[in-house]
């Protein structure tokens, strides 16, 4: 089942607003969101009602006119759903990161970012997160979604720190950073 592009295009302009703490059989939705100028990067989860399931990154480049146009995707799938569901077990006011190896996607050849590399990584934020401070090239806030707290982040190549922030925009939990990729 590919990307419900309505979805994506709402949680573009408004953020992912929800996903349920618990992953259940039948579920269906973006789950978390980030762009970085003309790049956006979306994460879509898919579990049948049968077990099967599908977690995929989509990269999108912004058009001119504005439209979204999909580059590529990937991701992973399984047979196995728990039948209890699924919740990441992340701690309080904590960041997990998965994407273990950084995935490097793009380059961007303009004057400004002459074989720029995009680089992506996506995970989930404990209770008590309601966004990402991010600091990298620039500085920006990322927001998660409520409940389960997932999230995505896309960047060009650089070392980056990520800090949990609190419903007020607070430093609530300890920065993590997020090596450059080595060459």
């Amino acid at each position: 089942m590919p990307i419900d592009y309505l979805q994506l295009e709402t949680a573009l302009r408004y953020g992912v607003s929800w996903a349920p703490r618990v992953i259940e059989r039948g579920f269906a939705q973006v789950m978390a969101v980030d762009s970085w100028r003309s790049w956006t990067v979306a994460s879509w989860l898919r579990v049948a009602h049968s077990g099967s399931w599908t977690s995929e990154l989509y990269y999108f480049r912004r058009t001119a006119d504005g439209d979204l146009s999909e580059l590529s995707s990937g991701g992973v799938s399984g047979p196995d759903w728990p039948e209890e569901g699924w919740s990441p077990s992340v701690g309080l006011c904590e960041l997990e990161l998965y994407s273990p190896a950084p995935f490097t996607y793009a380059r961007e050849a303009d004057d400004e970012l002459h074989d720029t590399e995009l680089v992506v990584r996506q995970g989930y934020a404990g209770r008590g997160v309601r966004a990402i401070a991010f600091e990298g090239r620039e500085a920006r806030t990322i927001r998660t979604s409520r409940d389960i707290g997932a999230f995505v982040v896309c960047s060009p190549d650089s070392d980056w720190t990520l800090t949990p922030l609190g419903p007020n925009g607070e430093p609530v939990g300890r920065p993590t950073t997020v090596e450059a990729i080595e060459r």
